[in-house]
């Protein structure tokens, strides 16, 4: 499941990248209403219209520009952020399992995770999303298909076989 939440903050890394001049960015007029406005809606189109801009624009049209370019880029790193600590966390986490599997003398093929119902279901849904020939989508079908789930009441900690 780490691996899979850090794909998914690497996917919404990657969004924040690649939708950062279309995403609504919440400000407060002079009166305390709100209104939203994106990067997009505030940039100038050309050079032309920069200069333009540059000596027409009142300075409270260049602080809102400002703001939401700040605002951006803020959401971009944050989102950087938690996509290289989902790496890491991954990376440890990996470490860990095949320290356990070397100490218990397990190859790690063949110890099956244990995940609930809406892990499986998250998995597989990731999975579909994925190319058709990615060995994460593979890796992550497969983990699905094998994962078994703990039964509540049940005496037993782990499956036998």
């Amino acid at each position: 499941m780490a691996r899979l939440d850090m794909l998914k903050e690497a996917e919404r890394f990657n969004d924040a990248l690649k939708f950062g001049d279309y995403r609504q960015v919440a400000l407060k007029d002079n009166q305390g209403q709100h209104y939203t406005r994106s990067l997009w809606q505030l940039s100038p189109r050309n050079a032309l219209e920069e200069i333009i801009r540059h000596f027409t624009d009142s300075p409270e049209q260049k602080s809102e520009r400002r703001q939401v370019a700040d605002t951006v880029r803020l959401q971009q790193e944050r989102a950087q952020r938690r996509s290289d600590n989902a790496a890491d966390f991954s990376a440890v986490i990996d470490k860990i399992f095949d320290e356990h599997c070397r100490a218990a003398r397990v190859l790690p093929a063949s110890v099956r995770p244990m995940l609930n119902r809406t892990e499986i279901a998250e998995l597989r849904e990731f999975a579909d999303k994925m190319y058709p020939a990615s060995r994460i989508r593979q890796e992550f079908t497969e983990a699905a298909r094998r994962a078994w789930t703990p039964r509540e009441g049940s005496g037993r900690s782990r499956p036998t076989g």
